[in-house]
């Protein structure tokens, strides 16, 4: 058997992932999305699922669903978001979504050619998805809100990623690269 054929052979332990539970209960969103937020994190520092991180990464894109009236595809544990104020979007829907989309990435750097062809069209999809809020927030701590979506996306070297395939998604590539400038200057004058 060659090496591609162990990486996708299909009888490895089964993957799961938090963000399949879906609640109406705010403090249960809350909940599942710390937990989805440590379960990323160990799957990209190989804590989990180490010789499993293409069928997580399967996994993860069978949980996204079209929202909106843009139809983006978007990571949430919420039933709906029909009705739901922009704050809790930001939360709720954005904030997993950015977390989903840079596990992806930071799983993609370390797949061989096939896998990274399976997962390609899906994650530019969310890659894309990301850019609906330009990575702000809601209100006043817009601004912050930016600092904490580049942190996540930091934590799982999406800009390994973006050196790596600058032209991936160029539209989030020219929005990460433009807000890492503009969190650099807004740092320096502080």
């Amino acid at each position: 058997m060659n090496a591609e054929a162990k990486t996708t052979n299909i009888n490895r332990r089964p993957v799961s992932t938090i963000i399949t539970v879906k609640t109406d209960d705010l403090s249960h969103m809350e909940i599942i999305l710390d937990a989805f937020y440590r379960e990323a994190k160990d799957v990209a520092n190989g804590t989990i699922y180490p010789d499993a991180k293409f069928d997580y990464a399967i996994k993860l894109i069978s949980a996204s669903r079209r929202i909106g009236v843009n139809r983006s595809w978007y990571w949430s544990p919420a039933f709906t978001v029909d009705g739901m104020p922009a704050d809790a979007r930001v939360q709720l829907v954005y904030k997993p979504t950015y977390i989903a989309t840079a596990v992806l990435m930071n799983i993609y750097m370390g797949l061989n050619e096939i896998e990274q062809r399976r997962i390609s069209l899906p994650l530019k999809q969310a890659m894309t998805s990301c850019l609906g809020r330009s990575f702000e927030g809601h209100g006043y701590d817009a601004e912050d809100e930016i600092k904490e979506v580049l942190n996540i996306f930091q934590e799982f070297n999406a800009g390994d990623f973006i050196a790596k395939y600058p032209d991936f998604n160029k539209d989030f590539t020219t929005l990460y690269l433009s807000s890492i400038n503009s969190a650099a200057i807004t740092k320096s004058k502080a």
